[in-house]
């Protein structure tokens, strides 16, 4: 049977029921303000996570989502709806926000959200304001050995594979079976000479793992 593993940050709602290589870290960060008004955008549950463990209140108008699960979150934390692009990723969000004729906006994010995204929106003459909630780093404590234990993996960024890379070094990479979530993940793997049997374009980990899983049976 075909061995399939997510490489990325740990999720404890994820690792009950599929195996997790944490190539990635996540620190919350400790925020100094108390509320958020206006025009709001989302690149991950993550973001949504942080401002609800430092008591952040929101008093939106139009917010925006990167995804669906983080849609959920934000339903879930704080009980406000967002828009969500039809292709999950950070350039259709941008579209979606241009689109809609915002000139203002906060965005919530990591210290690694795509730039490409906000030269989009800073190009459509957007006033972007950047929160970063939380940060993303490199897990020292990952044993190169873990990923001798997986046929298949699915790298849910392009952080997470270029780690990777660094960790275990590209020719162990070509032995496995590589999936990719999001366009931009693909691009990075394919400039590492590999292409992805699959990229998916919503950045569900569930949905994901259970079409590999199945699809390798």
């Amino acid at each position: 049977m075909t061995k399939v593993a997510y490489v990325g940050a740990d999720d404890e709602g994820l690792k009950s029921y599929y195996s997790i290589i944490p190539i990635l870290k996540i620190k919350y960060k400790l925020l100094e303000l108390k509320k958020i008004e206006g025009n709001l955008a989302f690149t991950s549950k993550r973001g949504i996570v942080s401002l609800k463990l430092n008591n952040v209140s929101l008093k939106p108008c139009k917010v925006y989502c990167i995804g669906n699960a983080t849609k959920d979150a934000l339903k879930r934390y704080y009980g406000f709806e967002c828009k969500v692009p039809e292709k999950e990723d950070s350039l259709n969000l941008a579209d979606l926000i241009i689109k809609e004729g915002i000139r203002r906006l906060t965005l919530v994010t990591s210290n690694q959200y795509s730039r490409d995204m906000l030269q989009k929106l800073v190009d459509n003459e957007i006033e972007v304001r950047i929160i970063e909630a939380y940060e993303i780093a490199k897990n020292e404590n990952i044993d190169p050995e873990e990923f001798s234990n997986y046929d298949a993996l699915l790298f849910g960024s392009s952080k997470s594979f270029l780690f990777s890379v660094e960790l275990i070094g590209l020719d162990k990479l070509k032995e496995k079976k590589i999936y990719a979530i999001g366009q931009p993940t693909a691009r990075t793997i394919e400039t590492h000479g590999l292409k992805p049997l699959k990229t998916f374009d919503s950045p569900d980990i569930r949905k994901s793992m259970d079409f590999i899983i199945d699809s390798l049976r």
